[in-house]
């Protein structure tokens, strides 16, 4: 194939708001390290509000620990992810920060 796809959802219990906190959940599945595309889905009350994609995603299989974004609009929706190694191949969620989109009235 052309590389496989991570696919993330982070959920938020109350009504999408900017400093609604979304976190993507620790027991997600493994994401797999030689992923190439990246998407995220923002999920509130059980309904998507949101995404983000990359499409650069590349990951340094020699580090335990590292840092990527999925969404690099300003004004849409940003999604940091901690990746860390999982022993038996893969990784998975270590942290997360999510930045909705900020709505103007």
């Amino acid at each position: 194939g052309d590389g496989e796809e991570v696919v993330v959802t982070a959920t938020c219990a109350g009504p999408p708001g900017i400093q609604t906190p979304f976190e993507v959940p620790s027991d997600s599945p493994a994401l797999p390290a030689g992923a190439t595309h990246a998407t995220a889905s923002l999920r509130a009350g059980g309904a998507e509000v949101g995404s983000a994609e990359a499409c650069d995603w590349t990951l340094d299989p020699a580090k335990g620990k590292q840092w990527r974004q999925i969404g690099h609009d300003p004004a849409g929706i940003r999604v940091q992810l901690l990746l860390v190694a999982k022993a038996g191949g893969g990784l998975r969620v270590g942290a997360s920060r999510v930045t909705a989109a900020e709505r103007h009235a």
